[in-house]
C-alpha cells in the first residue's frame, strides 16, 4: 500500500483530478467514499424510461441470460464464457408462468 503513494502523488501532479481515492475490492475500503464522490459530481438528468421499467431488454433475452448464467455457474470451467443461449420456444402457460425451450 505504501508503495502506491509515490505513484498517486505523481498522477496528482500530472492531471487535475477532482479527488484521488485509493480503493480495494477485497476489503471494500473507500468504496462508499468513491461512490459518494461520483454521485456528487454526476449531473441530474431526466429519466429515459418510466420508473416501473426494470430493463429495456425483452423477456426472451432475459430468459436466455438467466439460462446462460445457470450454465456457467453449474458447469464452471467446462463451459466457455462465450456461450450463447438461443430461445426456441417462449410461451405463457395456464399457471401464469412461461414454458421456455432454449
Amino acid at each position: 500500500k505504501a508503495d502506491l503513494l509515490p505513484h498517486l502523488q505523481f498522477l496528482a501532479s500530472q492531471m487535475n483530478f477532482l479527488d484521488i481515492v485509493p480503493i480495494t475490492a477485497e476489503t471494500g475500503l473507500n468504496v462508499d467514499t468513491i461512490a459518494a464522490i461520483v454521485r456528487k459530481h454526476l449531473p441530474e438528468a431526466t429519466h429515459h424510461f418510466p420508473e416501473d421499467y426494470i430493463t429495456d431488454r425483452s423477456q426472451r433475452f432475459m430468459a436466455s441470460e438467466i439460462i446462460r448464467e445457470k450454465l456457467m455457474r453449474f458447469l464452471g470451467a467446462e463451459l466457455p464464457y462465450s456461450v450463447t443461449v438461443e430461445i426456441e420456444r417462449f410461451v405463457s402457460n395456464e399457471r401464469g408462468g412461461y414454458d421456455i425451450n432454449g
